[in-house]
This record gives C-alpha cells, structure tokens and sequence, in this order.
C-alpha cells in the first residue's frame, strides 16, 4: 500500500504511513476509515447532549411554596416529610441560581450584600456555590465544540474536565439532601449517570486514540 490512511476517530485525523496502518490493522483486519469513526463519535456525541438536556429538564428537586395543605395533596403533588410538594425541574433550579450568581457579581461590584451570608468567608464560599450552575451547563457547552469537523486533543481533554466536575457537582446535591434518592428525581439521576458514563466513554476513546498513534510509530 501507498497510499496513506488516516486515523483519528474524534473529528481530528492523525495522517499514518501505510506500513503503520497494515500493522493497526493487524492480522489482515483493516483500520476504519476516519469518516466511519467520526460518524459514529459524532452520533454519540449527539445522543449524548440530547439526553443531558433531557435530563436538565427532569425533575431534580421539590417545593412546597404554593402548595395545599397535606389533606388535599393530589398528584402530580406528593407528601414528602409531611408537606405537601411538587417536582422542579433542573433548568429551573439553574436559571434560579444563574440569576443569584448574576446577583451576586453584581454585588461584588457594588459592595451589596445579595446572598445575605454571615460570618467570615460566608459570601466567598455562598458565592463559590452559585457557581454550580455554570458547571452543570459546562458539559453541554463542551458537546457541542466537540460536534465541529475539526477537534483539538486539548479540547477533547478540556471535555473530559468538564465531565468530572459536572459529575462531581450532580453527585454533591445527591449526597448533602437524601431525599433526592427516591426515583421522582430521575432527571438528576440521568444526570448524574450520563455524565459519570460519558467521562468514562471519552476518557477509554481518548486513550486508544492515543495508544493506537503511538504504537504506529
């Protein structure tokens, strides 16, 4: 063989000799051609970021606010600790809390006080959590920069990031209100899924990706 064949798998085609594609190939089985692996990166991708945002729609909360007392409680409402509440869906939980964050550089900038933290480091560390919703929006963010035709080895690190801290953010709302451990909350349960699974998934595609490379060489 001559001709060169090109490997890359994530959008980004790394150009090998054609002796390192017989050797990739091994035992006369030949090495996809970087449309085909594209192609299916990119569907996953896809599917990936739909269900991210079908599960930021989700219910990942509850509230009482508005709510009949527990006697009338009908459904879609449920009896939880003894109020009545109902569901609340992930995008409303981040855009009340991007709407705080806004508040809060605000006052930042004018010296006021919007968060109402008292004690030393209170509004550092009030402000340091209203950065949670610029975290769990992140991974879809990173999705699609990584749907271009052409994509860095660093952006593909950067989504990787991205992907812990999202999952690790998910997992701490879990974990510091245990309520959310029923099924009603299957939005931030697919969250928490999805983004756990997608980190492992590219973090295993990156490093064949680079494993293959350095073994052609």
């Amino acid at each position: 063989m001559n001709e060169a064949a090109e490997f890359g798998g994530f959008g980004e085609g790394v150009e090998l000799p054609s002796c390192a594609s017989e050797r990739l190939g091994g035992r006369g089985r030949k090495v996809p051609t970087m449309s085909w692996i594209r192609a299916h990166w990119r569907a996953g991708r896809v599917v990936g970021g739909v269900l991210l945002l079908v599960a930021i729609i989700g219910p990942w909360a509850y509230e009482a606010d508005g709510k009949p007392p527990v006697e009338w409680c009908r459904a879609p409402d449920f009896v939880l600790n003894g109020y009545c509440v109902g569901l609340t869906s992930g995008a409303t939980i981040i855009s009340f809390l991007a709407m705080l964050l806004w508040e809060a550089c605000v006052g930042l900038v004018t010296g006021v006080d919007v968060i109402g933290a008292t004690g030393p480091g209170a509004f550092y560390r009030g402000f340091l959590l209203l950065t949670l919703p610029v975290l769990l929006l992140l991974p879809l963010l990173t999705t699609l920069l990584l749907l271009r035709a052409k994509v860095t080895s660093r952006q593909r690190i950067l989504h990787l990031v991205v992907l812990g801290l999202a999952a690790g953010a998910s997992l701490v709302l879990v974990a510091f209100e245990p309520d959310l451990l029923s099924g009603r909350f299957w939005g931030l349960w697919l969250y928490c899924g999805l983004t756990i699974g997608l980190l492992i998934w590219e973090g295993i595609a990156l490093a064949t990706e680079r494993r293959r490379v350095a073994s052609a060489y």
